[in-house]
């Protein structure tokens, strides 16, 4: 059981990294694109 769920989470923890890694991209694209303020806006986000 533990083994199965360490696997598991090593799998999950891989997702939520390349999720995260897709929509920091996204945003910062779309940064550059309207400009530096909206840049801080987001990152006051996180």
């Amino acid at each position: 059981m533990a083994k199965s769920q360490n696997r598991w989470n090593k799998v999950y923890q891989k997702q939520r990294n390349n999720q995260l890694m897709r929509a920091w991209n996204k945003s910062k694209k779309e940064a550059v694109i309207v400009g530096k303020g909206c840049y801080k806006n987001i990152l006051g986000k996180r």
